[in-house]
């Protein structure tokens, strides 16, 4: 399985829930972003060591494919300051060839899948540097998270897209799926999805 360079990032970050997938690619579009990708496919996986060290640290290990690209990613620090609304995420990420051999691997090492899920994510970018990715979900209404350098980028875009910080939370994925009601171990894919079977039964 090749692997290729790792690449490592300090993201700022806030999400903005039950958003209307349409309305907000025309906003998105007037302010000037540039859509980089539309409505991929991306399926998650995500592991642990079955004495949970790694959540209980706050770390997640998390193997992902995005369209035809496969990632690993070790994430942590996803808090940030208790009087923030912003999310601090400290990444660090190797792109991979294989979805299902690097499945594989983590399995026969002792880590356990214990959750998967699918979406379809659409990327845009800005010229200042801004990213937004907007993710529609079989089963909860559809979000978009706005990630930037530093707090003063993000906010300003929020405040562009017609939004206030009263909008805006500092969810993780995980934490927005339970908060419409979806278990940790509840798998979240699209019917008739042909690339899921074999993963999680």
């Amino acid at each position: 399985m090749q692997e290729n360079q790792d690449t490592k990032r300090h993201d700022v970050r806030v999400k903005i829930l039950d958003v209307n997938p349409k309305e907000i690619d025309e906003r998105l579009c007037k302010k000037g972003a540039r859509k980089i990708f539309d409505r991929l496919m991306t399926r998650t996986l995500m592991f642990d060591h079955p004495t949970l060290r790694l959540r209980n640290t706050g770390r997640v290990l998390r193997l992902r494919q995005v369209g035809k690209k496969v990632f690993l990613s070790i994430k942590s620090g996803g808090d940030g300051a208790p009087d923030s609304r912003f999310q601090k995420v400290y990444e660090s990420e190797l792109e991979l060839n294989d979805f299902n051999q690097a499945f594989s691997m983590f399995e026969s090492l002792g880590f356990t899948a214990f959750r998967y899920q699918e979406k379809m994510r659409t990327g845009y970018t800005t010229s200042q540097g801004v990213h937004i990715e907007l993710d529609e979900f079989p089963k909860i209404p559809s979000y978009i998270e706005i990630e930037g350098p530093t707090d003063e980028l993000v906010n300003d875009f929020v405040t562009q897209l017609g939004y206030s910080s009263a909008d805006t939370v500092r969810m993780s994925a995980t934490e927005v799926l339970r908060h419409y009601g979806v278990k940790d171990v509840d798998i979240v894919r699209f019917p008739n999805n042909e690339q899921s079977e074999g993963i999680i039964e």
